[in-house]
């Protein structure tokens, strides 16, 4: 396993969700399929169904769960010895669309979110998946910065602080350190979910496609993308922890 500073050992370990908005959780153009809206919530259960499935398939990432996806006869033999260093998934959602930009947009989608959510109240587990997200997004992606998306993810990680006392172990902002509301926080994994292709850009960085979830429009997010998220995250984290 990875040692930890003194710095990382007082630091909360997150695992960050660049959150678009038009085309992941509201699809739009001619193919929307029809789709049944909560009473209160602007974006289609459907896409916030699988939103759900994805924080709580993140929440639920084991040390097990990772050292199987490596290779599943280590599992037994070395789950011992780590035991007492245990891994869980911490997602948080940084909100990366231009409705950044308008503070009645994103009480507009904290409304959504409670309203989802308040509907479903007898779901104990989506109700604990969702806890954490229902009065504000962890940080949001500079709002008076306007660029290609992945222009603007990227200097949302190159803002954090990169110093050797704290963590500057991996490549792409794993590992750095968040600053929030007095409290410091380790960025070990993150993923973007967008309808805009982060990859195939001109001024791209090598490592994106390790990250960058593009839904399509027309659907948004997916069942069949959150399992790639889901994969692309725990690839992150057996990096972080030397699985």
């Amino acid at each position: 396993m990875k040692l930890t500073t003194c710095d990382e050992a007082d630091s909360k370990l997150v695992d960050v969700i660049f959150l678009d908005i038009d085309g992941v959780l509201l699809p739009f153009g001619d193919a929307v399929p029809n789709s049944a809206f909560t009473e209160g919530c602007i974006f289609p259960d459907r896409n916030m169904d699988a939103l759900t499935e994805l924080l709580q398939k993140m929440s639920a990432i084991s040390t097990a769960q990772l050292l199987a996806r490596t290779n599943p006869d280590l599992t037994q033999r070395r789950n011992v010895k780590i035991a007492s260093n245990s891994i869980e998934g911490n997602p948080v959602l940084v909100l990366s669309s231009t409705w950044r930009a308008r503070p009645d947009f994103i009480a507009d989608i904290l409304s959504s979110f409670r309203s989802y959510v308040n509907a479903r109240k007898y779901d104990d587990r989506l109700q604990q998946a969702w806890m954490p997200h229902l009065n504000s997004f962890f940080d949001v992606v500079d709002p008076s910065f306007h660029a290609s998306r992945h222009v603007e993810i990227y200097k949302w990680i190159d803002n954090l602080v990169h110093t050797p006392t704290k963590s500057n172990l991996s490549v792409g902002g794993v590992g750095v350190i968040k600053h929030n509301e007095g409290k410091s926080f380790i960025v070990r994994s993150w993923i973007a979910l967008d309808d805009e292709d982060l990859i195939n850009v001109v001024d791209g960085r090598g490592d994106i496609a390790n990250h960058a979830v593009k839904t399509i429009s027309s659907l948004g997010l997916t069942s069949d993308l959150v399992d790639l998220s889901v994969a692309l995250v725990s690839k992150q984290l057996q990096t972080y922890h030397g699985i």
